[in-house]
């Protein structure tokens, strides 16, 4: 593995995605302990691992919406064991649920019993 400081920022979200979001197994994989790890994303993220990766998870969770996933394969893909507690970290994360959030990024996917979603955008 190349040295921490060399790596850029695409190298840190494919690190992210091979460690499945967990800072345990991102510490693992650069081979440092997870006390380094967080100092070193305090660094250069500004926050702790976990912190970061949750952060790049829901970065993911948009672009697969953007190519029409269901929630639910989206989920899966992203670990999360339950598709509810994946919907509860997006609508925290993005004060929208995905399925709103989907409607919004492509109107062609929105329904039309769904209610006004421009009273939620904030």
């Amino acid at each position: 593995m190349a040295r921490v400081d060399n790596l850029n920022q695409e190298q840190w979200v494919e690190l992210a995605r091979q460690a499945e979001y967990r800072a345990g197994a991102l510490s693992e994989k650069l081979g440092m302990s997870r006390r380094q790890l967080e100092r070193i994303t305090g660094k250069r993220f500004g926050r702790s691992p976990q912190s970061w990766l949750d952060e790049q998870r829901m970065m993911r969770a948009v672009v697969m919406l953007k190519e029409r996933r269901s929630v639910k394969s989206i989920a899966s893909d992203l670990g999360f064991k339950w598709v509810s507690h994946f919907c509860l970290k997006f609508k925290r994360h993005h004060h929208l649920s995905a399925t709103a959030f989907r409607a919004l990024a492509d109107p062609a996917m929105g329904n039309s019993t769904t209610k006004p979603l421009w009273r939620k955008v904030v």
